[in-house]
């Protein structure tokens, strides 16, 4: 048998969720939402970042939150907790995610009441999460209550005609779903005896968060997310209003520079998975991002061609300055050829943007374990193209390697433009090791289309090569063992 949850995710802001949550949502073989659509909803776009590949995510209701509501009773939920039901009577864990706390005001209430009513084999937990009106105080700095104080919780739409008595018998209250009610609640507040201080709060700890602490400023808004809370004998609160705008600090947001290794969705790292799921842009080369869409991230894609870098990187830290949560992709490992250098020069004048490296692994990695060993011992990585860096400098690179006897890894040997300089580059190793010395050529590693041949550096040729070749020229010690190309570490010699 297994087990449902009513999990509370918070008000919006993912760093806010529970250790528990977290816990049960990867434990989750099915996830539900409220959507409205499965990509949608402010449950979901706080958890999206823990979902993996193999859980099941489906919707809660068949119809708007707001039509399910307007019915009155529970009949909108029957549908999904016999589904529900029988999930977990197949043996699958089951979290239904909501925002907010699951016992304040949640749909989720319905759906652990009709189990246990219909379904009461069924185990069912609940765990506990921050509510609105708890975030919304904490934004504002009001205490919710100190002492002998007393506190109010109520939706104001229900409840129009009883605000002025509550609002005179309560320390604190705080009203919810207050859009229609608004009116009401001015009028109730200019009459209190001794006074009071109210704050408008709307989508806190999200993107869309928007304070104020003139209630005037908030007639007209219609935002569901939305409460006021009232504090008698109370200043009012010492932190700055919104002007209506999104209340995100410049360089609130965070950019991400993530490797994704050679090509196989397989050698994608968990934590580089995890940082593509937390975000809300990917920005990258086309053809990565096409490689990413069978993963179904939900954040939104923004792709350019080959050879924008500089542009991707601008655009990048443009979206994370404006508070926006950005991955930039890079094949391999960012910092390797890749988009790392970039963005943190072009980061150093934008001190307030947070900038995370997500390593990878390397095609030079990639390619040496197709091959066998040919950097187990001291190695270097040279890339021949000549379009940023001088190709007397590449020389006078490749010239020290081979004298000192490395292993080189040769990136981007030759372009459809470019075909002189990997036959130059092997004239220059020739210089400081024979012809025999062997040679791994690897086409499009791990990806398809992969090829992985043998030669030795006095044949290498680079016919039928391209810039998604790595080429592996052996020390003096690499030897063919078998098959595959060995550069031994030196053991052998201590023994």
């Amino acid at each position: 048998m297994g087990r449902f949850w009513a999990v509370g995710v918070g008000p919006g802001d993912p760093d806010l969720l529970t250790v528990k949550a977290v816990e049960v949502i990867r434990r989750a073989h099915v996830l539900y939402h409220a959507g409205p659509r499965f990509d949608e909803g402010r449950a979901w776009q706080v958890i999206r970042h823990l979902v993996h590949p193999k859980q099941q995510v489906r919707l809660l209701l068949n119809e708007p939150m707001r039509a399910a509501s307007a019915r009155g009773d529970r009949s909108a939920y029957r549908s999904a907790t016999e589904q529900i039901a029988i999930d977990c009577r197949a043996g699958l864990d089951v979290a239904l995610v909501t925002e907010g706390d699951p016992t304040l005001y949640s749909t989720a209430s319905y759906i652990w009441e009709l189990l246990r009513e219909l379904y009461p084999d069924v185990p069912v937990d609940v765990i506990p999460g921050i509510t609105s009106i708890a975030a919304a105080a904490a934004r504002v700095g009001w205490p919710l209550a100190q002492r002998g104080e007393t506190v109010a919780i109520l939706p104001a739409g229900y409840r129009r005609d009883e605000l002025r008595p509550i609002l005179e018998q309560f320390s604190t209250v705080c009203l919810l779903k207050v859009a229609q009610a608004l009116p009401d609640l001015t009028e109730a507040l200019a009459q209190l005896p001794d006074g009071g201080a109210a704050v408008y709060a709307e989508n806190v700890a999200t993107a869309d968060e928007w304070i104020s602490h003139d209630l005037a400023t908030a007639a007209g808004r219609d935002a569901y997310f939305a409460l006021i809370l009232v504090r008698r004998g109370a200043s009012p609160p010492a932190t700055p209003e919104s002007t209506g705008s999104p209340c995100v600090a410049p360089g609130a947001g965070k950019l991400w520079v993530v490797g994704l290794g050679p090509g196989d969705p397989t050698l994608l790292t968990p934590q580089a998975r995890e940082a593509l799921r937390s975000v809300e842009v990917v920005v990258g080369y086309d053809a990565y991002l096409d490689a990413l869409r069978p993963l179904a991230l939900p954040g939104e894609f923004r792709g350019s061609p080959i050879g924008a870098e500089a542009e991707r990187a601008r655009l990048a830290l443009d979206l994370a300055t404006a508070g926006r949560r950005v991955a930039l992709v890079s094949s391999g490992d960012a910092g390797v050829y890749g988009m790392a250098s970039l963005v943190l020069e072009t980061a150093e004048a934008i001190p307030e943007v947070e900038v995370e490296i997500v390593p990878g692994v390397t095609a030079a990695l990639a390619a040496a374990a197709l091959l066998g060993a040919p950097l187990g011992h001291d190695f270097a990585c040279v890339s021949l193209s000549d379009l940023l860096t001088p190709w007397t400098v590449i020389t006078r690179r490749l010239d020290a390697a081979g004298q000192g006897d490395f292993v080189v890894a040769l990136y981007n040997p030759v372009s459809r433009k470019r075909t002189w300089q990997l036959p130059q580059a092997r004239d220059i190793l020739l210089r400081h090791r024979g012809p025999g010395t062997p040679v791994g050529v690897i086409d499009r590693a791990f990806r398809a289309g992969q090829r992985v041949r043998l030669t030795t550096l006095g044949e290498l040729s680079g016919e039928g090569l391209g810039m998604e070749t790595v080429v592996i020229v052996g020390s003096s010690t690499t030897r063919i063992l078998r098959g595959r190309m060995v550069t031994p570490r030196g053991y052998g010699d201590r023994a």
